[in-house]
This record gives C-alpha cells, structure tokens and sequence, in this order.
C-alpha cells in the first residue's frame, strides 16, 4: 500500500521552535523574578536546587496542561453530539472497548496526549468539527486564566505562585502550538488505533482522519472476542496519504477443534447447578429438565446424576437432563393421633405401618378396645412423600385399613387421604 513521505514543513517547524524558545525565555524571566526578591540569602546550590525544582514544575506543569487540553476536546466533543472513543496521555490510554472502559499502553510520536470519539451524523451535509476541535485550547485558556488570577493572591516568595504563573505559561504555549496549524512533529495523517474496536467503531474513526476502510477480512482469535479488530493495515502511526484505505481483519472468535457438528458431553455430577449450566452451555449442549431429589451423598444443590454420560459424542445442540440434591435430608419426628371410636368390634389390635423413601416398617402394634379412646402414635422418617396407614385387626378374623395418612417430614405437613 502506498504510503506518503511525511512533509517538512520548514515554515511551521520554525514558529513551533519559536514558541517553545518562547516558552523556556519566559520560564527563566519567572525564575529570575522570584529569585531576585530573595536577595543573598540563598547559597548557589540553594539557587541551582530551585533552578531545578522550577523545572521539575515546569514539567509537571505542561503533563497537567496536556490532560486540561484532551479533557477540553471531551468535553466539547460531548456537547456537540460526539462518543468517547479514548482518552491517551503520553502512553497511558482509557480505551473503551466492547461498552467497557479498559486501560492500555499505546504512543504516539509528536504528541503529549490524544482525545478520540467518535463524530455524530452529519447535519445538512457538515460535521461539527469547530468546537471538538478547538475545545482543547479554549480550555488551556481558561485555565491559564485562572491559574494566574490565583497567582495574584500570593506574595511573591511564595514558590507556589510560581508554580501557578508556570501552569498559566504551559495553558497558553498549548493553546497556541494547538489552536495554531502547526507541524510539530510525525503525526499529520497518522494512522489511528482501531485494533480492539469494532468495525462500526473503526470505519467512523477513519472517516473522521480523512481515511476509508478498506478491505475487511475475518479470522479466529482466542484474545479477542467476536466482531473485535484484531490487526489493521497499516498500524497505528503510520503515515497515509488523506483518502488512503485502511485493511483490517476482524476476530470470528475462537476456533472450534475437531467436528464442528459433535461434541463430548463434559462430567458434570458433584458440580453446583450453576457451574453444571456454564458446562454445558460451553459444550453446545442444552439442558433441558432439572429435577430434584433427596440424597444420602450429595450436597444440596449438586448434580447427582445427568441424563447422557460424560465423555460421549453427541450431536451439538442435544438436550440434557439433571437431577440435582435437595439436599441430605436429616430424620424429623412426627405425631399422629389414632381414633378407636371406628372400630367395628370392642377389642381389636391396631398397627400403624410407615413407607418411607421405599421402605416399610411397623412403627406400632397394641391390643387395644374401643374403650381406650385414642392413642398418639409417634413416627421419624425423612421422606417428602412418606405413607402412614392404620390398622385394625379383630379376633373375629377381619382386618380394616382404616386411615391413610400422606406425609412430607421435610415440612412437617400430615393429610389424610
């Protein structure tokens, strides 16, 4: 792909020189003026250890510009129908990616910072581009404003107004060197960013540069989800002529192994439902019914067993079934009260047998007569369906099943059938 030579710019290169001589003269003349006042009372190496420490916020004056600057192109790319896209100072960068802010490492050269977002629809055929572009510096301004107004409240050995007077110094050199069209270094027509964004992202992106999308390819990629760029070409901070085409290839997602049309059915008793869904939703598979059951062995809420066995082939897309514990049920007590008035002869005996997770056990045997009035008979099981029925057998031969009872131990619920 061809690719443009990046311009000199003599002119330009020479203003920006200019401005920054200007900046550095200015610096010393804020030096000299905060020293002077001082008189002899300062040693050279008191005076070199300021020389330096002006500097040193010299430095720090201008990283705090650069996040003024980018922060006005936010704010008025904002107010003019824009989407943050990202947000870079120096090689720091807050990216948003996929609807979530993620933060990388990315440079530049010839540049401090960048704000990318991406531009709104046109409006009768024009882009607002004045304020999002210009933003940056009207807010370096206004800064640079405030920042001397403080200044002016402090004495003049106060090193913290100069900090204030080099703030306000570096606000005004970047409104200018960015309010002005100047060259300052390799960044006309550069490139930008798009791996990580989709390809809607990406194609407004290039056409805010002045740059098209050009051909789109797909292929997989572990790192990188569905729809995500995953390599461009050209890369980021390559020059390109305006109206160039940038080549990208867009991530499919990972690649699946093996058959596509099968899968093997992973082990899934003893996991929780949860992690037991996640499996099988990852598989291809599709569970279809959940049931639940008591259990001796399992924990409540754990997979006892599945419908297909782990390690087999299926069809991708198959149903599976699960029966999942409620739990190790723990023995309750429960009383049922026997009422003797039904007998159908004076004496009798009476049984009481209870069916309980597929056993049957005699809980009571007693002669009784009908005399006795009642008795409260006591039964443990730990069934949610248990069975209680009550006998009574006569010395005439007979044998009546006079109550049924349904119970459930686990809540305490006894009916009569």
């Amino acid at each position: 792909m061809k690719k443009e030579k990046k311009p000199r710019h003599k002119g330009q290169s020479w203003i920006a020189v200019l401005l920054s001589l200007l900046l550095g003269g200015c610096a010393g003349v804020l030096l000299l003026n905060y020293l002077i006042p001082l008189g002899d009372g300062l040693s050279l190496w008191q005076k070199l250890l300021l020389f330096a420490l002006t500097l040193f916020s010299l430095y720090a004056a201008m990283l705090l510009q650069v996040i003024i600057h980018e922060a006005g192109h936010l704010v008025f790319g904002l107010l003019t129908g824009y989407r943050f896209l990202s947000f870079r100072v120096f090689s720091l960068m807050l990216v948003r990616e996929e609807e979530k802010l993620r933060f990388r490492r990315y440079s530049l050269a010839g540049t401090g910072g960048q704000c990318l977002m991406i531009p709104p629809e046109l409006r009768d055929g024009t882009m607002p581009v004045l304020l999002y572009n210009f933003g940056g510096a009207i807010l370096n301004l206004v800064a640079a404003a405030l920042f001397f107004a403080l200044s002016l409240l402090l004495p003049p050995s106060s090193f913290l107004r100069l900090f204030l007077r080099l703030l306000a110094l570096a606000g005004v050199y970047y409104a200018l060197t960015n309010g002005i069209p100047l060259h300052l270094g390799p960044v006309d027509n550069a490139v930008p960013l798009l791996i990580g964004r989709t390809q809607t992202a990406a194609q407004s992106l290039l056409w805010s540069y002045g740059f098209e999308l050009g051909e789109v390819t797909g292929a997989y990629s572990n790192e990188y989800a569905k729809g995500q760029i995953i390599s461009q070409d050209p890369e980021a901070g390559a020059h390109l002529e305006k109206g160039g085409k940038v080549n990208i290839t867009v991530s499919l997602g990972p690649e699946e192994s093996g058959d596509q049309f099968t899968v093997t059915v992973p082990k899934l008793t003893q996991q929780t439902l949860e992690d037991a869904r996640a499996a099988i939703t990852k598989a291809g598979l599709v569970l279809d019914q959940v049931t639940y059951q008591d259990s001796t062995t399992v924990e409540k809420d754990r997979v006892i067993s599945q419908s297909i066995s782990a390690g087999s082939t299926v069809d991708k897309g198959s149903k599976i079934n699960l029966v999942v514990s409620k739990g190790i049920a723990e023995p309750r007590t429960l009383s049922i009260k026997l009422d003797y008035a039904q007998a159908k002869e004076e004496n009798f005996r009476v049984s009481v047998t209870l069916t309980d997770q597929g056993e049957t056990t005699n809980v009571f045997v007693e002669q009784r007569s009908r005399s006795s009035a009642s008795d409260t008979v006591q039964i443990t099981g730990k069934g949610e369906n248990s069975k209680v029925t009550v006998f009574f057998s006569y010395p005439s031969g007979g044998m009546d099943a006079v109550r049924t009872y349904s119970v459930n131990f686990r809540t305490g619920e006894i009916k009569e059938q």
